[in-house]
Order: C-alpha cells, then sequence, then structure tokens
C-alpha cells in the first residue's frame, strides 16, 4: 500500500493562482487527459508490470506522452490537481462521485454509473472525470492512489472551468444521478448555485426529455459539448444519443466485463458505433478491452475531429443507468486517440 500523500508547501505547488487543473510542474493548463495503462504483467518496465504507467497530454502538448513517475507520485498532473482541494480548508466547494465508492468496492447501482470529482473556489475551479473505482478517498482520509484501480486501464480528463460554469455542470450532473460519498459547499455556494443541494438530495428527474444536452466553456475558452442521460433515457448513450446528435459514426471503447450482454458494432442505424477491442498507447504496451476499464469515443472519420470522455460501457445493463460524456472538438487530440486504436469491431 502506497503511504498517504503528506500535505506541506511542497505538495501542492502554488496555492497562489484559481482553483483549476494542474500539471505535473504545478502549472494551471485549461485541459488535459490521463491515460493509465493495465497491469501488463510481462512487461519489463516495472511502472507498466504494476500497472501505475500512464500517458499524458493536454492542450500545449496533444500527443501522448509516457510519463517517467507513476500515477501514484506526487508530481503528476492528477495528484497536482486533487491536493489542492485536500489542502483547502473551508473556502471551496468539493464534490466525490462515484458508483464503486471508497474505502470498500460498495456498487451503487441505483445511481448513475458515473465517476468524477468537481471543485471549485470564488472564482473557478475544475470537473475531473475519471473511471477509476473508489477513488479519490474522502478528503478527511488524505489522498493516496488507490491500488485496486491498477490492475485495469483507465482514462481521466480534466477541464478547468470559470465559476458561472458551475451552474451548467450542476444542471448535467442532476441528470447522471451521481452516488456523492463526499462533499462540502459552503452556504454562498449553495445560495448562488441551488442545484448542487438538489444533486445531494437525488431523485429521478421527473419527466421527458430524459437527456440533456448543453455546451460548456473552458477558461481559456475551450467549448465542450456535455451528454448526459437519466436512468429513463433507456437505451445506450452512443448510438442512441451522441452519434445522432454529432451526426457521426463512432469509436468507442469501453469496460465489457461487467454485467449483461456486450452491444456489438452497431451497424443497422444511420450513424453506426464500433466497438474498440484492441488499444495500442505504444508499441510495447498494447492491451485487449478485456482489461481497460477505460470509457472514451471519437467520430470514427475525420475531419469531425469529436473527442469524449466518457462514464456509459456498450452493455444492455447501462440502459437504465444515468450518466454521459464530455466530448471536444480538436484535430490534435483526436488524431492522438484515433492513432491509439490498434483494433475495433468492423461491421459485416
Amino acid at each position: 500500500m502506497f503511504g498517504l500523500l503528506i500535505l506541506s508547501l511542497h505538495s501542492v505547488m502554488s496555492l497562489s493562482h484559481a482553483l483549476q487543473c494542474l500539471d505535473s510542474k504545478g502549472n494551471p493548463v485549461d485541459w488535459y487527459f490521463v491515460y493509465k495503462a493495465p497491469q501488463l504483467a510481462k512487461h519489463a518496465d516495472h511502472k507498466f508490470k504494476t500497472g501505475l504507467g500512464f500517458f499524458y497530454l493536454d492542450k500545449e502538448n496533444t500527443s501522448w506522452t509516457l510519463s517517467t513517475a507513476t500515477i501514484a507520485a506526487k508530481n503528476t498532473a492528477i495528484t497536482n490537481t486533487l491536493l489542492q482541494v485536500y489542502a483547502n480548508k473551508t473556502s471551496m466547494m468539493y464534490m466525490f462521485y462515484n458508483d464503486q465508492s471508497p474505502p470498500m468496492n460498495i456498487s451503487e447501482t441505483v445511481k448513475g454509473h458515473t465517476k468524477g470529482i468537481v471543485a471549485f473556489d470564488q472564482t473557478s475551479g475544475f470537473w475531473m472525470i475519471h473511471s477509476a473505482p473508489e477513488y479519490p478517498p474522502r478528503k478527511a482520509n488524505g489522498y493516496q492512489w488507490k491500488l485496486s484501480a491498477s490492475k485495469f486501464g483507465q482514462n481521466f480528463l480534466c477541464v478547468s472551468f470559470p465559476l458561472a460554469q458551475l451552474d451548467v455542470i450542476g444542471h448535467q450532473l442532476y441528470y447522471y444521478q451521481p452516488h456523492v460519498y463526499d462533499h462540502y459547499f459552503p452556504q454562498d455556494f449553495v445560495t448562488r448555485f441551488p442545484i448542487l443541494d438538489a444533486i445531494i438530495k437525488g431523485g429521478p428527474v421527473k419527466g421527458p426529455p430524459w437527456f440533456n444536452l448543453t455546451s460548456v466553456t473552458s477558461m481559456r475558452g475551450q467549448s465542450f459539448l456535455s451528454f448526459a442521460k437519466s436512468d429513463n433515457f433507456g437505451d445506450d448513450l452512443y448510438d442512441a444519443l451522441v452519434a445522432p446528435k454529432l451526426q457521426q459514426d463512432l469509436m468507442v471503447e469501453s469496460w465489457m466485463n461487467g454485467p449483461g450482454e456486450s452491444l456489438p458494432s452497431t451497424c443497422s442505424l444511420k450513424y453506426k458505433v464500433y466497438d474498440i477491442d484492441q488499444v495500442s498507447l505504444r508499441d510495447d504496451v498494447k492491451f485487449n478491452e478485456t482489461i481497460d476499464h477505460s470509457k472514451w469515443a471519437i467520430s470514427k472519420e475525420s475531419p469531425s475531429y469529436w473527442t469524449c470522455a466518457s462514464d456509459i460501457n456498450r452493455k444492455s445493463t447501462q440502459f437504465k443507468r444515468a450518466g454521459g460524456c464530455l466530448c471536444l472538438k480538436d484535430q490534435r487530440v483526436w488524431t492522438s486517440f484515433n492513432n491509439i486504436i490498434a483494433h475495433y469491431q468492423p461491421c459485416p
């Protein structure tokens, strides 16, 4: 078990800037993606053998770059970003949600199939979407990487937002019906953003439409498209919502080992959805979807250039689970994701 990361002046590179996503050097970034490889038992590199090796890209560096640190180390973008929350006492709001919440892998099947962190101070904050179970720990327990998330591949998307976008994010999360296992809302946040209290109280979306589609804008003006479906949507997120709304065929990587029927590539609809079954982050870091817990999608062909970080698997049991995805249109990011697709299930 990795020890707790002790908060100190050196743990968080700087608390002088507004709350937002940070890179491995502690510098603010508008957004970043992280792709953690699964455990590769025969790999020569100890990072990959233990399931702690990961690749990173962001707004300024849009090609996948192998981190020299493990995902459990102090000097990573994820750690630097989250330690801002663990170090702060009372001036910011935060919300940790996960359908597999810590300290034990307790699966919350009546809530949304969704995992993430939302945190804001008085000017800005971040939304981190991820696939890691039992993560992160409750704030009172201190920060550490969960070894239970190391066995399989995992993905992360962190986006920095101005405070005004919290209301938009909150309304999307209301559709997600998240299992919130740790949170703190200062009273001024509750007064300004009453949707936060509604998320905690939970309850289903009361009427159709059972989905919501909206745009959110990052700190530096990057537009993201947010898709959200409630449990009553009753269909696949990708072929029934994302593909027709984007008017694009999709390539989807998702976890197909869970309960219920795995959906084959959708070939009969106007917009097809293809299941990715092998990913290659590097020539010697290649793995099948059976050991990849990540959830992401891209448009199949350029020049649409859509890339989405998601919550939902292509399983029949997910039709009745709330969740969604966050998508951006960027040629460089799309190319980086497209280049790691080693194989997918074609249509006949």
